[in-house]
């Protein structure tokens, strides 16, 4: 009797998921309603004049995409751009998309994108505050699973690991167990909620899709967050500009450390070291240290000017301190897909498709 191949295992439970992930439909579209938008920052709420697109999934899972009468190849959905101050974007929907998975897609193909420096020492050649322009390559993602009225959704360099997992699966090729091949795979609702899950749980954020990042430079803007929130905010908003960090560092431009920091993170499927001395490979620690290293000064800064900066500002900083200081050197990170009882699936079917998929990947 032949065997199945785990390939083809693989191919038919990831088939089975999306079957059941509500998302049948091959294209999305219909009657856009100035009522009904998602909004989010892009960046650590510093990333301006960013094209963002809101597209929904076409029937192999990937952000739909139209051809013009040129040939010229682009997204389908609504389209909008960054605030120029705070990054910010608001973009209205069709009213088909609500309920659906979508992605959440910002870009520089026109060149007039920029990140905020937050380095109180300037980002090579410009001055704190100042504006750095990206690569027009420059392209980050964020997936919801289930699109909402009036959802927050956040696209920056960590939701993007988020949005690159979910489209992404490990292929036993050789049969060891061992040995896995990473290969692209297609957005299901399912896929990308647990990617969401997972790259919180490794950054120590409650939803990286709907927190709202800090930037460190605007650490004495007014706000109406509760002061745990703020706190976490004031976490994410650093973690998010600790590539700027690195890439002074080491000398490389800012979307080279995004990358870097990507291609890790899925050759370790899903993980990244958590601190790595032997290795110039990107770890979590550095990570963590640059964000913390960006907080600390801007605080230092703004408190030498009489800014009055909240003391959740200083909370994050020690919460940031103490992680770096658990990590052990050698070790990968250990986030764990922990998704059957999370109020964002709001679908106890889940649990069942999930324990059949282990369950057929178990019995291979």
């Amino acid at each position: 009797m032949k065997s199945i191949s785990r390939l083809t295992l693989l191919a038919l439970a990831a088939a089975l998921v999306t079957s059941c992930s509500g998302n049948s439909s091959s294209t999305k579209g219909g009657t856009v309603d100035d009522n009904t938008f998602l909004t989010g920052y892009v960046g650590a709420s510093d990333i301006s004049l960013s094209k963002v697109h809101a597209v929904p999934l076409d029937y192999e899972g990937q952000p739909d995409t139209e051809v013009d009468a040129n040939g010229n190849v682009s997204f389908k959905g609504q389209v909008t751009t960054s605030s120029l101050t705070t990054g910010f974007y608001q973009v209205n929907l069709a009213t088909s998309y609500v309920g659906a998975p979508l992605i959440l897609i910002a870009e520089n193909k026109d060149g007039r994108t920029t990140y905020k420096c937050e380095l109180v020492d300037g980002c090579g050649a410009v001055a704190y505050k100042g504006d750095v322009p990206l690569d027009t390559d420059y392209q980050i993602r964020a997936a919801v699973g289930e699109s909402l009225e009036a959802m927050r959704v956040n696209i920056n360099w960590i939701t993007d690991l988020a949005s690159s997992l979910a489209t992404t699966v490990y292929i036993d090729a050789n049969g060891d167990n061992t040995t896995d091949t990473e290969k692209t795979g297609f957005y299901s609702e399912y896929s990308i909620e647990i990617a969401n899950l997972h790259v919180s749980e490794m950054f120590g954020i409650s939803d990286i899709i709907s927190a709202t990042p800090i930037s460190p430079a605007s650490l004495a803007f007014e706000t109406t967050l509760a002061s745990s929130m703020l706190e976490e905010g004031i976490m994410y908003g650093a973690y998010v500009a600790a590539v700027q960090k690195l890439a002074v560092d080491r000398d490389i431009d800012y979307y080279a450390v995004v990358n870097l920091v990507l291609e890790e993170f899925l050759l370790n499927q899903g993980q990244i070291f958590q601190k790595n001395t032997a290795s110039s490979e990107v770890s979590l620690y550095e990570l963590t240290e640059a964000a913390a290293d960006i907080l600390d000064a801007n605080i230092a800064y703004l408190e030498s000017v009489n800014t009055i900066v909240p003391a959740e500002a200083d909370r994050a900083s020690t919460l940031l301190r103490n992680r770096a200081a658990s990590f052990i050197d050698g070790e990968l990170t250990a986030a764990k897909l922990m998704c059957q009882n999370h109020s964002r699936l709001g679908k106890p079917a889940w649990r069942n498709q999930r324990h059949l998929l282990q369950t057929l990947i178990n019995v291979f």
